[in-house]
Order: structure tokens, then C-alpha cells, then sequence
């Protein structure tokens, strides 16, 4: 009796398979006296506020105003004309390799950040992207 050949074994699903994006996504913001991608710590008496970003009709312009708006209850500190939030891009990257975000990056950025957190976390409840904004005195 000849033994018949096994048929293939589907290969397992690559554990980076993608998660897909929710309508909305926490960006938590952190407010930092100091200069970008230089280690500085925070401000206890900094807010720290939670941003419900709109995946489809939220961009970058809305973000910022969101930001500027969080500032406002801020006193004797700015955020310099020009500057830009900052992305970290795992939990564990370091000040020094925050991505800075534009216009052009920050859809692809988020989005990229907030699967892999998702992919490290077992609640999705808890997944949140982490940007930094750096204050300055005026």
C-alpha cells in the first residue's frame, strides 16, 4: 500500500498581520519645556490632554489647532512659532528618535504607530499615539 503525499500546510499568519484602524484614535499629548529631541522630562504642572482623532476626516491642521487650543490654560510658556509636534514612534524609542510630524507624514505615521501598539497590547481600549510637543519661555 503506497502512502499518499500530505497536502501542504497553509503557512500560520504573519503576527504583524494588520489591524485595522478604528474611525478614532487617542493621540495622548505630552507638553515638554525644552528643545526637540533633546532628553528634558515634563512638567508636573503641565496638561496632558487626550486628543479623539478622527482617522478619515481629521488632519494634521486640526491636530494642531486641538494642540493650540490645549495651550491656552498654559502660562509662561509657548510653543515656538514654527514648531511642530513630534511622534513616538514605539513605546520605548528614545527623545532623541521622536519623528517629527508635517502635513505630509502624518496620516501614514499615526496610523503605522497606532497598529503597532495594538499589535503590543491585548485591549485595544488602551491603544493611544504618543506625541510630544516642546514649550519654550517666551
Amino acid at each position: 500500500v503506497e502512502e499518499e503525499e500530505d497536502a501542504p500546510v497553509p503557512a500560520p499568519a504573519p503576527a504583524s498581520a494588520s489591524i485595522p484602524l478604528p474611525d478614532t484614535i487617542n493621540i495622548k499629548v505630552h507638553f515638554w519645556k525644552g528643545q526637540p529631541r533633546v532628553r528634558c522630562h515634563v512638567s508636573k504642572d503641565l496638561p496632558q490632554p487626550t486628543i479623539a482623532h478622527k482617522t478619515i476626516e481629521d488632519s494634521y491642521d486640526i491636530l494642531v489647532a486641538r494642540i493650540k487650543r490645549a495651550l491656552i490654560r498654559v502660562t509662561g510658556l509657548e510653543w515656538p512659532s514654527g514648531g511642530r509636534p513630534y511622534l513616538q514612534p514605539t513605546h520605548t524609542t528614545t527623545q532623541t528618535n521622536y519623528q517629527e510630524l508635517n502635513e505630509d507624514n502624518f496620516s501614514d505615521l499615526v496610523a503605522k504607530v497606532w497598529c503597532s501598539e495594538a499589535r503590543r497590547l491585548d485591549d485595544l481600549a488602551e491603544v493611544s499615539v504618543n506625541v510630544f510637543v516642546y514649550l519654550s519661555v517666551p
